[in-house]
């Protein structure tokens, strides 16, 4: 699946609203990973004094959507692909009013599959080839794309999959932390996805390299990277998230990318058609 996918003494100066460029203008700096992880850090903080890195927790009501692709390096021609998209809110510890589709498409196979899903008080209402189940759920489980989403910001993203230095890119309506890295980066990313430990994740991305040398062109491995950029307002505020890459595959001859967005959401969420002639209006 997961190739288909105190430090900051000038926030209060340079991100502030009174510093941010002209209309015509944009300013674009190198500041240290520490810097930016305060930066996040803060914006992240629902209770003074204690730290959270899940963007999910912090926004309250958020979407989600992710393209997963596959395609043959030689003429980039799609293989496969997946779309998924997701709207939850989370309140009291809880998930909850979680409506998620998802498409796959392989064009190899000629297969094409559409499902969607919504999750309201412990009962997981499934609809695909118009046909509707539910299940009673113990705890909701969100797509895997969201669980990338509230990985992140930890420790071990930060320090193992990005570089040292990130990108700040300021406008005049907020600015940009943009973290990207390449090959090592990939490397690591896809160790940490597999929930292995973390202390032999030298040795995997050594393997998971080496096998990448030995089947592709330098020109194609310089096209490797990874990247998570993450927009603020002029008042600090984390307003949206996305993650990218572009992986190379090291068992087979293959490329595949993929782009992940997060947002909090404004919207006021309506069940889906199809949940509300089955299970409300026919009441």
């Amino acid at each position: 699946m997961l190739f288909m996918v105190c430090a900051i003494m000038c926030v209060g100066c340079s991100f502030g609203e009174d510093n941010l460029p002209s209309d015509s203008d944009s300013k674009e700096i190198t500041i240290s990973l520490t810097e930016a992880e305060s930066v996040i850090y803060d914006a992240l903080q629902i209770q003074a004094g204690q730290i959270n890195r899940d963007a999910f927790k912090k926004w309250g009501k958020f979407e989600l959507t992710s393209v997963l692709r596959a395609v043959n390096p030689n003429t980039n021609n799609l293989i496969a692909s997946q779309k998924t998209s997701l709207f939850a809110t989370y309140e009291n510890g809880v998930y909850d009013n979680v409506y998620s589709t998802y498409e796959l498409r392989d064009v190899e196979h000629d297969q094409h599959t559409i499902r969607e899903s919504y999750t309201v008080d412990n009962i997981e209402y499934t609809y695909e080839n118009s046909t509707v189940s539910n299940d009673n759920v113990d705890n909701v489980e969100l797509p895997s794309e969201a669980d990338v989403v509230k990985k992140l910001f930890t420790d071990d993203f930060l320090y193992l999959v990005y570089g040292n230095k990130v990108t700040k890119k300021v406008t005049t309506d907020g600015y940009t932390l943009v973290f990207k890295n390449g090959l090592q980066g990939l490397a690591n990313f896809l160790y940490i996805m597999s929930g292995r430990d973390v202390d032999d994740i030298e040795e995997y991305a050594e393997s998971y390299i080496e096998q990448l040398k030995a089947m592709y062109s330098d020109a194609e491995l310089s096209e490797v990277y990874i990247q998570l950029s993450v927009e603020f307002d002029k008042q600090n505020n984390i307003t949206e998230i996305k993650f990218n890459y572009l992986a190379l595959e090291p068992s087979q001859y293959g490329k595949s990318d993929a782009v992940i967005t997060a947002k909090k959401s404004t919207e006021n969420f309506q069940a889906p058609q199809w949940y509300l002639d089955r299970f409300v209006d026919a009441k």
